[in-house]
């Protein structure tokens, strides 16, 4: 299957240059290749929908309670970078600095959460994987904010070795989308 060719066909817009976490995620566990494809390109089709506008606005005025709230945090922090040979660029929601590195990623429900999902654990161990190869180590969270009722929050933390099974599985998306990227030449590559 010539996947460069359905991606300009399906995609109302330019083809990203790099692979998004958010559509990684949503691919994994297709039985081969061919599938992936297909649910990559699905997923970067609908990245304009209205409900991922209205989730960019919300992220948008989390960024600003953040960044005039939360000391040596900061909001929406691009990443960019190799995975085997792929690039891969991305938004850190919330990075904490400090004596040590948190990457938290948040994510709006309507029902109450009881683990996290598989496909926001990957997007987490992604930037996760990021930030502990440029400062040596990090932790991350994902964090689950309620969209009705009372104003709450729910937080389920990882330490990195605790997130390799995610990124394992990220990488094996990314080896079956490669083809659609032009391969990554800058000097982080993980």
């Amino acid at each position: 299957m010539d996947f460069s060719k359905l991606l300009r066909q399906e995609s109302k817009y330019r083809p990203p240059d790099a692979a998004w976490p958010s559509c990684i995620s949503a691919c994994v566990g297709r039985q081969n290749c061919d599938e992936v494809g297909e649910c990559y390109i699905d997923c970067i089709a609908k990245e304009a929908t209205m409900e991922m506008i209205i989730g960019s606005l919300l992220h948008r005025h989390l960024a600003e309670l953040v960044e005039r709230e939360a000391e040596g945090c900061v909001a929406e922090v691009p990443v960019y970078y190799g995975v085997d040979g792929v690039p891969v660029r991305g938004r850190a929601d919330i990075v904490c600095f400090g004596d040590k590195i948190t990457v938290y990623e948040v994510k709006t429900t309507s029902n109450e959460v009881l683990v996290p999902f598989e496909s926001h654990l990957i997007q987490l161990a992604m930037y996760v994987k990021y930030f502990a190869a440029v400062y040596g180590s990090a932790t991350g969270a994902v964090v689950y904010i309620a969209k009705r009722g009372p104003p709450r929050a729910l937080l389920f933390e990882y330490a990195l070795d605790q997130l390799v099974q995610y990124y394992d599985k990220a990488r094996e998306v990314l080896r079956c989308i490669s083809p659609l990227f032009p391969r990554y030449a800058h000097a982080l590559s993980l």
